[in-house]
């Protein structure tokens, strides 16, 4: 297994307002520090509020619902049961797969985005 230092960075995960910067270095390479990093799909911050995470996730479910709202027009003739569906599978799967830094998120969460869609 190869690590690649290009692709690598260094993040410290605190509640205090200053952190520390680190100077690692990785086969004689410096890895640069991160405010948030993506690892498996998830966005972790250096306060692991998800702020960034929830943001990513909410831009994913309002694109995703516009081409349900195209589809639920009359003029496609879909059902309530096939737009329920579709709604669950693009929408259901982002929340069901996100749900883990979903719950511990809250509304105090400093400048926290709105999960709301309208």
């Amino acid at each position: 297994m190869k690590i690649s230092v290009e692709k690598s960075s260094c993040i410290i995960f605190s509640k205090s307002s200053t952190l520390p910067k680190l100077k690692l270095k990785f086969f004689n390479k410096n890895l640069p520090n991160s405010k948030s990093i993506k690892f498996l799909g998830v966005t972790f911050d250096e306060r692991l509020n998800f702020i960034n995470q929830v943001s990513e996730i909410k831009q994913k479910c309002q694109s995703r619902l516009n081409i349900i709202k195209i589809l639920s027009n009359k003029k496609w003739g879909l059902s309530k049961t096939s737009l329920s569906s579709i709604f669950k599978s693009f929408i259901g799967s982002v929340i069901d797969y996100s749900f883990p830094c979903l719950n511990v998120y809250s509304e105090k969460t400093p400048s926290y985005p709105k999960l709301c869609y309208t």
